[in-house]
């Protein structure tokens, strides 16, 4: 409920309207059944309050029902407000927080848990919102004018049903409360689970076609939803016999009060009106209770999904050092003993590595898969805090550097871009949502782009499908060297641009890669000898974790060590292939 509270106080004004409205119409509407008994019995000529003529009490009546309906006209049209803003404001929020999250924390977990907790949590606050205006205060008020008004009536009727409300609160609140909640957590884990898995899967169709796994990942999603109705069936019977412990006491306690109520009729200790009266108020408490019990059992499971989404709000964000400032790059890097270990992993990933690139200058690192080359380039994004050393940029601390500043500042050509299942202008545009279309034209010219973009038959607003499944290798690289363009960055960063691409697409690819460096500071990350790798300013050897080598290409294949190793390798290779 406190979590709830958060979304809800942004609200204070409209929501201090609808309370009223909803308190002022359960005041009305509570008065209702003493005017009906008051009216039965000035017709039979007993004495009534304040002496109220019957065309009196007939007229405060339609008087309560037409007011009744302002307010409750102006309650739908605030709970509908107030229910959309605070199920937006959370979602945003969550949202917002969730993209917050540090890399490591969503390379662990599956978008479509993710989504399931922001659904759940969304509709739960709904849920609860409903229940507090619609539900719980307004029937609770009920209640208590419903007793006070029998108990100067009849106190006896009365006591027997505050026993009632009293006995039941205490049984059916506290049914196996526990259990309840503790199933509902299960129930929801299977639900990120089962929606985790089904997200994974469309995620990597492509694999999952390739691999002929469709049966398999169906048998998968089988026993995935085989556990969650399992846990939803031990729930129901908890409900079940909750509803059965309900309907009992609910029953038995209206029939005896209602024998008691005609016992009382027929000794004439109460009039016929006051029968109507009280019978009509045993149905504002019995039937509201009933209503209650239902809604707790349910804000008790909606809980369980605040809980979650609360869990998640907790999550520590990537956040930057108190005194971290905006400040404008020229491109220098510069790595200082640099150690680092993934979290929850053993071993140093990277060991005191250091190297000094100026502004405007190339450095291209090579190395074997898993050396630790893009480890260095996560560190250059920020994506993760070394352990141990320093990283600068331009003889700043990179900590002293506002991480959203520095990345601003940067554009990155990685290996495998992904696209958005959105328009190639959505994707190209993204590195600056506020470029215009003929910028977008002159950065796909400059990456080679823009040819094989309008070729295609709606151009620019072509949608590239799920991961840009729809177009080549080729042609998404050129897309991610496009958005990089388009954001002029002052550092470029490449990881393995062209490793996966045949030698006609990576002719094209480098050349445009050649134009996208140009006067800028780039690191390439590499195990392929480009002629971007070779013609770099500087070269780092990476092997397991350390720097082995570092010079120029000539100077490296001038002497023993991996970089040459490899170097002959690959000129073998060339011949052979010439050969063939």
């Amino acid at each position: 409920m406190l979590f709830a509270w958060q979304y809800l106080r942004n609200y204070r004004n409209p929501l201090g309207i609808l309370i009223l409205s909803v308190v002022l119409l359960a005041v009305l509407e509570s008065t209702v059944p003493f005017l009906l008994g008051q009216m039965i019995n000035s017709v039979q000529g007993k004495k009534v309050i304040w002496d109220l003529s019957l065309q009196s009490m007939a007229l405060v009546t339609f008087g309560i029902f037409t007011f009744g309906l302002i307010f409750y006209r102006v309650n739908g049209y605030y709970s509908e407000v107030l229910e959309h803003k605070t199920q937006q404001d959370l979602a945003l929020d969550l949202s917002d927080h969730v993209l917050d999250l540090p890399i490591d924390y969503h390379y662990k977990q599956k978008s479509g848990a993710i989504h399931q907790i922001v659904q759940r949590a969304s509709d739960a606050i709904s849920t609860i919102f409903r229940f507090l205006i619609y539900g719980f205060f307004p029937l609770l008020l009920q209640m208590i004018i419903a007793l006070i008004i029998m108990y100067f009536n009849n106190w006896q009727i009365a006591t027997l049903l505050l026993l009632t409300v009293i006995i039941y609160f205490t049984l059916i609140f506290n049914f196996r409360l526990k259990d309840i909640v503790e199933n509902q957590r299960e129930v929801n884990e299977s639900y990120k689970k089962v929606f985790g898995d089904l997200g994974d899967s469309i995620a990597n169709i492509f694999a999952v076609k390739a691999n002929n796994g469709e049966e398999q990942d169906t048998q998968s999603f089988q026993q995935s939803w085989d556990m969650l109705y399992q846990r939803v069936k031990k729930n129901k019977w908890i409900l079940i016999q909750r509803g059965l412990l309900e309907s009992s006491l609910m029953r038995y306690s209206r029939l005896l009060i209602l024998l008691y109520s005609i016992y009382l009729l027929k000794q004439q200790e109460i009039t016929a009106g006051d029968l109507v009266m009280l019978v009509s108020y045993f149905g504002m408490v019995i039937f509201p209770l009933q209503t209650l019990a239902n809604d707790m059992n349910n804000i008790r499971q909606r809980s369980v999904n605040l809980e979650d989404a609360a869990q998640l709000r907790q999550m520590e964000k990537e956040k930057d050092n108190p005194d971290a400032r905006d400040v404008e790059l020229h491109g220098g890097i510069e790595f200082r003993n640099v150690a680092f270990t993934y979290p929850d992993r053993e071993g140093d990933i990277l060991r005191n590595i250091s190297f000094k690139l100026k502004a405007g200058k190339i450095l291209a690192i090579f190395g074997e898969t898993g050396s630790g080359k893009t480890t260095i380039y996560n560190l250059i994004l920020r994506l993760y805090n070394h352990i141990q050393g320093q990283i600068l940029f331009d003889g700043l601390d990179a900590n002293s550097i506002n991480r959203h500043c520095i990345r601003r500042q940067m554009a990155v050509v990685p290996q495998d871009p992904i696209l958005f299942n959105e328009s190639i202008l959505f994707n190209i545009r993204y590195g600056k949502p506020d470029a215009t279309f003929d910028e977008v034209m002159a950065a796909s010219r400059l990456a080679n782009a823009h040819d094989f973009i309008e070729a295609l038959p709606k151009g620019y607003y072509t949608e590239v499908g799920e991961r840009g499944v729809k177009l080549s290798g080729g042609q998404v690289q050129r897309l991610a060297i496009a958005r990089a363009f388009l954001r002029n960055p002052k550092i470029m960063l490449l990881d393995e641009a062209t490793s996966s691409l045949d030698a006609q697409t990576k002719f094209e690819v480098l050349s445009a890669l050649r134009q996208l460096i140009a006067g800028r500071t780039a690191v390439i990350i590499s195990h392929d000898f480009s002629a971007i790798t070779m013609s770099a300013d500087q070269i780092i050897v990476m092997d397991n974790g350390k720097i082995s080598q570092t010079g120029t290409h000539e100077e490296l294949i001038a002497k023993p060590g991996v970089y040459l190793n490899f170097w002959q390798k690959e000129q073998e290779l060339r011949q052979k292939l010439e050969q063939i």
